[in-house]
């Protein structure tokens, strides 16, 4: 059966104007323009508006603008990856909502509810009661995106249809502190809250990543950010394992298990910074800086330690450090191989819950 396909594919996660100067060279409009368009076809059919309500609303009113009179988020948007209704969005468009209702671009109107968040992701999942099956978005690999690559962020709008912006990917490892440390695609398509939730697709369609909330960008950039669709595979799974709550009331609940943290930030170890430690053949993620009081501290880790290993599994990267901690869960003890001044050392460090992080 379909749906029985469907739900096999998700358990294994298999889901199914004029641009100008880029890198130096310029883009073809007769080339790219074609390619937006098909891009746009193939994933607008998946993508919805979602509108918040705030206490004291009239029942059935539609917010007329993006942002409230108090400031806070009306419109938001998010991503069906389920034909039974299951929806991606942002967790901080529900930070004050008293209630929500999901459009979906063939212009139906359901109430949301079910609503499971991480705070640490800013994903959020919701659900609605189709009365049919529903179109539900292809999932890309977005550890493949090379910085250049072309994106679209696509979000639900205050009108009839889709509406997105286009942009490049600057960087596949920013840092973004209000994350707590974890790693975002950092890439300059517009991100308003219209878009917050809604997906970041490649020239293929297919979702790349998810709009971070404007919020959530480091303080004082213009850039946008999305948190990595292939990060987000193992918490997609914990949240729709995990119980619910309805959308009022200011959030719901997290990931069971909570998120794993370390404390311990990286960077890709450039031939410079291995000439300069006297490191030219090892390969690993050079720290650059521990969080006082986190679990890598408390092991004696330092800024310009080479990072080699994760529990066995090669650590080259801030990405592959990302994706080791999103497969393990508070309270796993784990070993940590590091290069220090011509010296291999190795330690044990147990992880603790990102929402208790120093």
């Amino acid at each position: 059966m379909r749906g029985a396909a469907v739900c096999a594919a998700w358990i294994c996660i298999v889901f199914g104007s004029d641009l100008s100067v880029a890198h130096g060279q310029y883009a073809d409009p007769a080339t790219l323009s074609p390619s937006f368009r098909q891009a746009i076809q193939r994933i607008e059919p998946t993508v919805v508006t979602i509108l918040i309500g705030a206490a004291g609303d009239p029942v059935g009113a539609v917010p007329t603008g993006v942002v409230g009179a108090d400031d806070r988020p009306r419109v938001g948007a998010g991503v069906i990856i389920t034909e039974q209704g299951h929806i991606v969005t942002s967790a901080r468009l529900f930070q004050y909502a008293a209630s929500a209702r999901v459009r979906t671009a063939d212009g139906r109107v359901y109430n949301a509810h079910s609503l499971k968040t991480d705070a640490v992701s800013d994903l959020a999942i919701i659900r609605i009661d189709p009365t049919t099956r529903l179109p539900f978005a292809p999932f890309g690999n977005s550890q493949t995106l090379q910085r250049g690559d072309w994106v679209l962020a696509v979000g639900g709008g205050t009108g009839d249809v889709a509406s997105f912006s286009a942009g490049v990917i600057g960087t596949k490892s920013a840092r973004n502190p209000d994350l707590g440390g974890v790693y975002a695609l950092q890439h300059d398509a517009d991100v308003d809250w219209s878009k917050a939730g809604g997906p970041l697709v490649s020239l293929t369609g297919e979702v790349v990543g998810f709009n971070l909330a404007p919020t959530m960008a480091p303080r004082g950039s213009a850039a946008s950010f999305a948190y990595p669709v292939t990060e987000s595979r193992t918490i997609l799974r914990s949240l729709l394992q995990a119980s619910g709550t309805g959308v009022g009331g200011g959030g719901g609940t997290p990931a069971t298990g909570g998120r794993a943290y370390l404390g311990l930030f990286v960077t890709e170890l450039t031939a410079a910074d291995a000439q300069r430690l006297g490191a030219t053949n090892v390969q690993g993620a050079l720290v650059t800086s521990v969080t006082p009081g986190g679990p890598a501290a408390n092991l004696g880790l330092e800024a310009d330690d080479i990072l080699m290993s994760f529990d066995g599994r090669p650590a080259l990267n801030p990405r592959d450090l990302q994706a080791l901690l999103e497969l393990r869960r508070p309270g796993d003890t784990i070993t940590l191989t590091i290069w220090r001044r011509g010296k291999g050392l190795v330690g044990p460090v147990t992880l603790i819950d990102a929402a208790n992080r120093p």
